[in-house]
């Protein structure tokens, strides 16, 4: 039995290396996999209002410069801040054994949550909301710009030219690919090659035949009584993607 206990980490062992094995720390370079999008998960539930890892490490499960910032801001600002005074005077951006261990004891007996942590949660939800917003006040721009560069209707160019128009400013897609990554037994990693749909570690319950995420702001809905099962997803519900198993 190890000595992980959260439900978030435990039975993970990559994770239990290195809560166990001084050097098996992880770090910028560490190799990606399922174990890092668990850091991930744990540092956005236990610090939401700290650096935001970028969709690009969060999609290929890699501890890059992001994911490194977040974990010196967490060890920072840890009661008490986690350093250890044997060879440090300040906190670094390794995860070792007294961070996973700092982590999981946190995610194992995490209390419900508090007004400061619904703030924060609601802080982080309000700048990534605005900056989506300043995205899609910039592609209304372009489109009020290219609508006014349209030809008259009459003249014979209007078609060709209405259709290049509707192709550049189309949000729908037909060739993008969705990968589920199961994490442990209750929670997979959900990350995508189109940018819009970013990465997200989702809870899973299931009901009947069909998968379902557990809790959360991100819709996920596997019917597997479809054949091939048809995977419904909605990243933060802020676009949507349906598609079928390869």
């Amino acid at each position: 039995m190890g000595v992980l206990r959260s439900d978030l980490f435990k039975d993970d062992s990559k994770l239990e290396e290195c809560a166990n094995i001084p050097l098996k720390h992880l770090k910028v370079g560490t190799t990606p996999g399922a174990h890092i999008a668990k850091i991930h998960a744990a540092l956005e539930r236990l610090r939401p209002s700290g650096p935001v890892i970028s969709a690009d490490e969060k999609r290929s499960m890699a501890y890059g410069s992001s994911t490194a910032a977040a974990v010196l801001n967490y060890k920072a600002f840890h009661v008490p801040p986690i350093i250890n005074f044997s060879y440090q005077k300040r906190p670094d951006n390794i995860v070792g054994r007294m961070t996973i261990r700092a982590m999981d004891e946190e995610l194992f007996g995490a209390p419900a949550p508090t007004p400061a942590f619904r703030n924060a949660i609601a802080d982080r939800a309000f700048t990534e909301s605005r900056a989506s917003l300043q995205v899609a006040i910039t592609h209304l721009r372009a489109l009020r710009n290219d609508i006014n560069g349209l030809p008259n209707s009459a003249d014979p160019a209007f078609g060709n030219a209405m259709l290049k128009l509707l192709t550049k400013h189309s949000s729908s897609r037909s060739d993008v690919t969705v990968t589920v990554t199961k994490l442990d037994s209750r929670t997979v990693n959900v990350t995508s090659d189109y940018g819009r749909l970013g990465a997200v570690v989702i809870p899973l319950t299931r009901i009947d035949d069909k998968v379902l995420n557990a809790d959360g702001d991100t819709p996920l809905i596997l019917d597997l009584g479809q054949q091939p099962p048809r995977l419904d997803y909605s990243p933060h519900n802020e676009v949507s993607y349906a598609g079928y198993k390869q």
